[in-house]
């Protein structure tokens, strides 16, 4: 019989959560957050002693409510204070900073012509003083002779820019992220822009484990000559991911193994089996399990020391530091109060935590495998030993996959048909790569022995890579373009608990509910299927020193694009691929690699475009003579080397509305976009408005 009592932390944690939540989404208002903190502070602590020391007895609603309303707001609070701490008390109010300071607070991103990290601001110079100052930043620094790292002091020429929202339609929010790890500005430096001060690292331990990393990865690529192997060792071992090319990157993606590849809960839990293998013989004994337990934590945290302290690695270890030390004292606890309450400490340290993509899975996949997988292996009695293991990996695939595979879509919008099959070899070879790669770091320096590691290491990864290519190779390994809104994933895991509670409680009650579910989810996608098929629009895409756009009808777009933009995956699948994702289209036509467009024409000056009732057309450069008929179009698009002035169009052209693309410099498109408003001419700035959709129906 389920008791809720027996989860105390389980319901802590969620009002907790749910109030940081809460509060990211400005669900909650500032201006009451601490007055109603402090009343169900009190409510709380009047209600917890009129029932403990005045012995009164108070309703379990009212008590429920007081202490749950409290942890909302706490939640919330703290979030609160956390950005408050981590905002800039300076930037942003003054427009002519000419110089800051920044310490690197994070670890090197090495990028094809610059250095990213992270900084920490100290001080801006204005006004010919220097003023202190607080936040964080994120650099891109241009390549030179020296190396920029962990700790430096850094003085940069110029004024910190705000980070942009997106836009484009659905693209991915890089201010919401890096909001969420409190950076909101951000800075590009050429060579003559930056130079070196001090060296003054925030937290010795970070500088240490950082140097340590870097070590461990230079003993790698020096025991490793092949870069894949090489890339996949440095990834699964410490991981560090910056050198993973995107075509491998993709093959693991598509067999179900990305998991390997983050280096968390999988890499802490196979170091944990590792000690457990030597030393497990002390926990059979009463007094044994007193010194277990810390060498176990010790063991731990320093592998997340090996990895840089990584947030993925200090989040799983934090983890099983707690289930030891719950088991160490043989607490009357359960799995699951032991996991809220490492969540709740995560939290506290960090509330943006709840947003982050890797703590949402690590926790989901972990309560998964702990909560089905026991309820999965009775299913299937298997006498042979060798396929016994078979199915324990595969029911540990299969619970883990039940409980991540809705966010999984949500957020990568893919899903890997052959997981149960890739993760019974991809499972058992991270288990022996991370063990052959520790005992490398760990021997390198010894003849013969660490040749033989490595000879061992490259092999092994080898095999790995092409098995893991072959899967990828396998008709439809994966299930792709798959686009469903937030509510629907909550759909899906109400689903999935209404079928356990279904199994677990034998009340058909929770199967009609879970049928209801099933139906309403059904309507949803027929309803966004019918409604995107009525659609048809022309969009012009906000892509930085290209011109993109789509000619969007039903289930198919038709798109023309500079040839810079149209060979770059990477800016189409970031800027275009997500309208195509919620408007389900499958059938993409590129008008420039067609022999015959019947839409598009190609002009000595430009392009014109005849989408149904609406006619655009792109200046890439002045006529060189007067037109001689007049020239009616809807839209006129402005391309970078039409014109510097609207005067010099031609007086027989005439159009509806302006549209200055981003090929345009930010200087440039403002003072054309000026004189439009002058002349009262309708005008769209692609760079200040973002993109633009005109409907065609």
């Amino acid at each position: 019989m389920f008791s809720w009592p027996a989860y105390p932390f389980i319901r802590y944690t969620f009002w907790f959560a749910l109030g940081i939540v809460c509060y990211a989404y400005r669900l909650i208002p500032d201006a009451y957050l601490l007055t109603l903190l402090v009343i169900s502070g009190l409510m709380s602590f009047l209600f917890l002693l009129a029932k403990g020391v005045f012995q009164r007895t108070i309703p379990t609603f009212l008590l429920g409510t007081s202490v749950f309303s409290f942890l909302f707001f706490s939640g919330g609070f703290l979030l609160q204070s956390r950005i408050a701490s981590h905002s800039p008390s300076y930037l942003g109010k003054v427009s002519d900073v000419q110089g800051y300071l920044v310490r690197v607070s994070s670890q090197l991103i090495e990028k094809d012509n610059s250095f990213k990290l992270e900084g920490e601001m100290l001080e801006v110079f204005h006004a010919g003083e220097w003023e202190k100052e607080r936040g964080n930043i994120m650099l891109y620094l241009a390549k030179s002779d020296s190396m920029p790292r962990y700790g430096d002091v850094l003085m940069i020429k110029g004024s910190p820019q705000p980070l942009s929202p997106p836009k484009n339609p659905g693209e991915f929010d890089y201010k919401r992220f890096l909001g969420y790890n409190y950076i909101y500005f951000q800075y590009y430096a050429d060579t003559a822009s930056w130079r070196f001060v001090s060296y003054s690292p925030a937290s010795s331990l970070m500088a240490s484990a950082i140097r340590w990393r870097r070590y461990f990865v230079e003993v790698l690529r020096e025991a490793l000559p092949d870069a894949h192997s090489f890339a996949i060792a440095s990834a699964l071992t410490v991981g560090v991911k910056d050198t993973l090319d995107q075509e491998l990157t993709n093959a693991y993606a598509a067999a179900g193994a990305m998991h390997v590849l983050a280096v968390s809960g999988l890499h802490v839990g196979i170091i944990y089996s590792l000690f457990l293998l030597f030393s497990g013989g002390l926990v059979k004994h009463k007094k044994g399990r007193w010194v277990f337990a810390p060498l176990a934590i010790l063991f731990l945290w320093v592998y997340a020391f090996i990895t840089g302290l990584s947030p993925s690695v200090l989040r799983a270890v934090t983890m099983f530091s707690l289930i030891i030390v719950a088991q160490t004292l043989q607490r009357n606890s359960n799995i699951f109060n032991t996991l809220a309450v490492s969540a709740f400490v995560l939290l506290c340290y960090d509330p943006f935590l709840v947003m982050s993509v890797g703590f949402q899975l690590s926790y989901l996949a972990v309560i998964g495998i702990v909560y089905l997988q026991p309820r999965i292996y009775p299913l299937l009695f298997v006498r042979n030993n060798f396929l016994d293991k078979i199915w324990v990996i595969s029911c540990v695939s299969i619970a883990a996959q039940i409980a991540t595979f809705p966010l999984g879509l949500l957020y990568f919008h893919q899903f890997p048909t052959y997981f149960l099959f890739s993760n019974l070899v991809v499972i058992p070879a991270a288990y022996i790569i991370l063990c052959v790669g520790l005992a490398l770091l760990a021997f390198h320096a010894v003849p013969f022995l660490g040749a033989v590691l490595a000879w061992l290491l490259q092999g092994c990864i080898f095999l790995l890579n092409t098995f893991v290519v072959w899967v990828e190779q396998l008709p439809y390994s994966q299930i792709r373009e798959v686009f469903w809104h937030t509510w629907q994933t909550w759909a899906i895991y109400a689903l999935i608990l209404s079928l356990i509670l279904c199994f677990e409680t034998r009340r058909r009650r929770w199967l009609w509910l879970g049928l209801c579910i099933t139906l309403g989810f059904a309507t949803s996608r027929i309803y966004y299927l019918w409604h995107n098929k009525q659609q048809e629009f022309f969009q012009i895409y906000h892509t930085a020193r290209f011109f993109a756009a789509d000619w969007v009808r039903p289930h198919t777009a038709f798109f023309t694009a500079d040839e810079a933009f149209r060979k770059n995956a990477q800016a189409v699948l970031f800027h275009v691929r997500p309208t195509r994702l919620t408007h389900h289209i499958g059938n993409i036509l590129i008008s420039e690699e067609s022999e015959t467009s019947e839409w598009r024409l190609e002009l000595p000056y430009g392009t014109l475009f005849y989408c149904k009732s609406a006619s655009f057309l792109r200046l890439n450069r002045l006529p060189t003579t007067d037109w001689q008929k007049e020239v009616w179009v809807d839209y006129l698009i402005l391309g970078k080397k039409s014109l510097y002035r609207l005067e010099q169009l031609p007086s027989n052209l005439h159009f509806k509305k302006l549209i200055i693309d981003a090929t345009h410099s930010p200087y440039r498109a403002a003072l054309l976009k000026e004189e439009a408003q002058r002349k009262n001419i309708p005008c769209h700035s692609l760079y200040d408005d973002g993109y633009l959709r005109i409907d065609l129906r």
